[in-house]
Parts: C-alpha cells; sequence; structure tokens
C-alpha cells in the first residue's frame, strides 16, 4: 500500500470505469448547457410573438384611426323639421 500508485489503478476495468466517469460528468455539463440554451430560446420566442404582436395591434389601431375620419355628411341649411318616419 503506501502512497504509490497500486497496480489496481493500471487494470482495465477500472481505467473504463474511470473513463465512464469523466463522459458522465460532461454530459450532464451538456445537457445542462443544453437546457440553458433552450431555455433563452422559449423566452426569445415568446418576447418575439409579443413584439409582433403588439406590432399588429399598431396596425390595426392606426388603420382603424384612418378609416373613422370619413366626412361626415353636410347637415341641410334649411330650417324645416324632417319629415316623419313611416312603417
Amino acid at each position: 500500500m503506501g502512497c504509490s500508485q497500486s497496480k489496481i489503478e493500471n487494470e482495465e476495468a477500472v481505467s473504463r470505469c474511470k473513463d465512464r466517469k469523466l463522459y458522465m460528468k460532461e454530459a450532464v455539463s451538456f445537457r445542462n448547457a443544453f437546457a440553458a440554451a433552450h431555455s433563452s430560446y422559449a423566452t426569445y420566442l415568446k418576447n418575439t410573438g409579443a413584439a409582433l404582436s403588439d406590432y399588429a395591434h399598431g396596425e390595426v389601431t392606426q388603420f382603424s384611426t384612418s378609416s373613422v375620419s370619413v366626412s361626415q355628411p353636410a347637415i341641410p341649411s334649411s330650417s324645416s323639421p324632417a319629415p316623419p318616419l313611416r312603417r
């Protein structure tokens, strides 16, 4: 025993286990990075949808405001009363 490296460290099964451990750590790291990127993408997608919706509502509001300003029919200047409505 002691401080020197034991022979078991050189066995194939042990080296495969250590490699597997490193691969698992990398996989977890990449999974976390992927999850963060996916979450960020979903946030940006939501913000883009909101911006497009705001833009579309602004276009509709602007269009309806300009179409409401249609000229009113002229009021007749005669002071005679309007004829009665027939049913």
